[in-house]
C-alpha cells in the first residue's frame, strides 16, 4: 500500500513516516503533522513566485513535483519546467504580437 512520505531536505529525499495511507482516509491525512509540514514547504515555495514573478498568473507558482525533482525540496521557486514550459513560450508569443505581423499557418505551395 502507498505510504505517507515527508521531505528530508538535508538528504534531498522523501522519507517514509510511521503511518500508512491504508490506515487513513484522504481527509484524515490532511490533519496530520506530516501533511502540514509538506503544505508549509509548498506554500513557502509559491510565495516568492507570487511576489516576484510576472508569470505567476499563468502557472500559479509551479508544480511541487517539478520543484522537488529539480531542487530536491518543495520550498523552492522557479524551475526549468516553468522557464521552458511557460516563460519562454509566453515571451516568444508576446514578441511576435508586438511585431504586429499576422500569424500565418505555414502551408506547402
Amino acid at each position: 500500500m502507498p505510504s505517507f512520505y515527508r521531505i528530508q531536505p538535508e538528504k534531498r529525499a522523501l522519507v517514509q513516516i510511521d503511518r500508512n495511507l491504508k490506515d487513513l482516509s484522504l481527509v484524515e491525512s490532511t490533519h496530520t503533522d506530516q501533511f502540514h509540514r509538506l503544505m508549509a514547504d509548498m506554500i513557502s515555495g509559491v510565495e516568492p513566485c507570487h511576489k516576484g514573478c510576472e508569470y505567476f498568473g499563468l502557472c500559479g507558482g509551479g508544480n511541487g513535483s517539478n520543484k522537488f525533482w529539480e531542487h530536491g525540496i518543495l520550498a523552492s521557486s522557479e524551475t526549468n519546467a516553468c522557464r521552458f514550459g511557460t516563460q519562454i513560450p509566453v515571451q516568444v508569443l508576446l514578441e511576435r504580437f508586438e511585431e504586429g505581423l499576422p500569424l500565418r499557418l505555414l502551408t506547402p505551395d
